[in-house]
């Protein structure tokens, strides 16, 4: 589909979708961040622990946006 064709409603809907999960994901990762970030400057625990939530909310990211766009 290119940019100038109308999408029908199923695309519309799965499209929508991708944008509620990535919304989601996006305050997630914003909200770990900042409280991590927080705790982050005491503890090398905390970073490990910040790397280990961005990798896995980062594969997250990545299943969600396949698996809708290729739908």
């Amino acid at each position: 589909m290119t940019r100038t064709d109308t999408p029908a409603s199923g695309d519309t809907r799965s499209r929508l979708t991708l944008a509620a999960h990535l919304a989601t994901i996006s305050s997630a990762i914003v909200v770990t961040a900042t409280s991590i970030t927080t705790i982050a400057t005491r503890s090398v625990a905390a970073i490990a622990l910040f790397v280990s939530l961005s990798v896995a909310i980062g594969g997250g990211l990545y299943l969600i946006t396949e698996h809708l766009w290729d739908t």
